[in-house]
């Protein structure tokens, strides 16, 4: 995606416009000033400069959310942590094999890999042999410092809540594409259709066709039967946000808020996830990144544009408004 096509890009022009405030854009639409009311603002990526620094360390390092979360006794789902071989001679490492493989049959020899750092579940795997782990960790300590080790749930449901100055705002869930059986028609000719009818999850299905998690691709599905696509519910995956009623969010709105007072962070989205344990935090994310929730239709659109100007409205909210 171009920068200049982001969402927030036009939601700035639109806000600054509406404001009567000076926008210069900077790094090729990835940074920007805002300027006015004698106040300077700045915004870089998908961070709206809302947080203090140790709130984004902490949110952008997953193993550090969950130890903290867990000090604060709030559900978390465990992100264990092992430094590359490259930090060393920072951090002293008795090695990181045997622990990774004791952790991996702890857990069934079933886990999920993934980079400490980082969101849109990229780099993310589900390993479940000692070969699969081996060829996960490599890349991970080759690109980056550290990587983290989970158990693989069986989620029920994630799901998002955009928390503004600190309280949930906004909560869907993250429903994953399934294909629906005929009776008569392959799973091949059902994924082909399903691309066709949503280019956006591509990705997903393709990877799903070629991960052989379906089994053979002649299967043909019963009449009724649901095929779920995917285990990561990432919407950039190809994921369906589906708006929660606010009466029916409470928990979830309440788990969310206590996570971002946790931490301290005031601007965040918090993802969630439901299994037969109940609930549990299982990432929080400092930016505030809302493409593919706008995306869906107008309405979610014209959401997402109010909560990016709620938050900055905690900067520039004319003298007598609320901040």
């Amino acid at each position: 995606m171009q920068n200049q096509s982001r969402i927030l890009v036009a939601v700035l022009r639109d806000y600054c416009a509406r404001r009567g405030l000076t926008l210069t854009p900077l790094c090729d639409d990835w940074a920007f000033v805002l300027e006015g009311g004698g106040r300077r603002h700045l915004v870089f990526g998908y961070d709206l400069g809302l947080n203090r620094s140790t709130a984004l360390q902490v949110a952008n390092d997953k193993a550090a959310t969950h130890q903290i979360l867990t000090l604060a006794g709030l559900p978390s789902v465990e992100h264990l942590l092992f430094h590359a071989p490259a930090m060393a001679e920072y951090i002293p490492l008795p090695g990181n094999w045997r622990p990774m493989l004791a952790y991996f049959h702890r857990h069934g020899g079933d886990v999920v890999c993934k980079p400490n750092t980082g969101t849109g579940g990229i780099g993310v795997q589900r390993v479940r042999s000692e070969a699969e782990l081996e060829a996960a960790v490599h890349p991970l300590f080759a690109a980056g410092r550290s990587l983290c080790l989970s158990p693989f749930l069986a989620i029920e449901r994630e799901v998002r809540v955009v928390v503004v100055g600190g309280r949930g705002k906004l909560a869907y869930e993250k429903k994953r594409p399934a294909l629906t059986g005929d009776g008569a028609t392959p799973l091949f000719d059902l994924l082909r259709a399903e691309i066709a009818r949503q280019p956006a999850a591509a990705r997903l299905l393709e990877q799903e066709a070629l991960s052989g998690r379906l089994g053979g691709l002649d299967r043909v599905p019963a009449r009724g039967e649901t095929v779920t696509l995917g285990w990561k519910h990432n919407l950039a995956w190809g994921n369906r946000p589906e708006l929660l009623d606010p009466a029916a969010a409470a928990p979830l709105l309440a788990l969310a808020e206590a996570a971002a007072a946790a931490i301290g962070i005031e601007v965040a989205s918090i993802d969630l996830v439901e299994t037969a344990d109940g609930l549990a935090v299982i990432e929080i994310n400092a930016g505030l990144m809302m493409e593919s929730f706008a995306r869906v239709s107008p309405a979610f659109h014209t959401r997402a544009a109010a909560l990016y100007a709620e938050a900055l409205d905690r900067v520039f909210a004319p003298a007598g408004e609320p901040r």
